[in-house]
């Protein structure tokens, strides 16, 4: 009799095969979603963050237009003044075709900012390429990216 009614315990017997199946369920989906999320934002960030702010624009002036090319560090980036900059204008502008502007001929060099500014006759119309050669620092690394600008007249 008694082990019929052991047997005939359907309480024990269901019991126990559903407390260990909701467990390897419920680590398998926990563990996934954990490791997914931290792949997620370890990329991104790396991605977006260049660590500055390149603003390309043309300013009017009284001697023609004004190509302005300004890089501005973002927060715990400073403009790493030991670097030689350069702004090169591309071969196949329609104005200063290959022209190369070194970092001594920077219009500001500056902890918190870097400026080029070239002339271009105030006639004419195209768009004006450039690559800007830059680095900034954090206390970190340094970047050196060459990032590309852009002008359209």
């Amino acid at each position: 009799m008694l082990t019929f009614a052991a047997c005939g315990s359907s309480s024990a017997t269901n019991l126990e095969p559903a407390a260990p199946t909701p467990q390897p369920q419920a680590a398998a989906p926990a563990a996934a979603p954990a490791a997914a999320p931290a792949l997620v934002p370890a990329a991104a960030p790396a991605e977006a963050d260049t660590g500055f702010k390149l603003v390309a624009r043309v300013e009017a002036g009284p001697d023609g237009r004004h190509l302005v090319a300004e890089v501005t560090p973002e927060p715990g980036f400073h403009i790493n003044q030991e670097f030689p900059w350069a702004l090169t204008i591309a071969a196949t502008s329609p104005f200063l075709a290959g022209k190369k502007l070194m970092k001594s001929e920077a219009k500001e060099l500056g902890a918190d900012r870097a400026r080029y500014e070239v002339v271009v006759p105030s006639e004419g119309s195209g768009t004006v390429d450039a690559t800007l050669r830059l680095s900034i620092c954090s206390e970190r690394e340094c970047r050196t990216p060459s990032a590309p600008v852009s002008w359209k007249l």
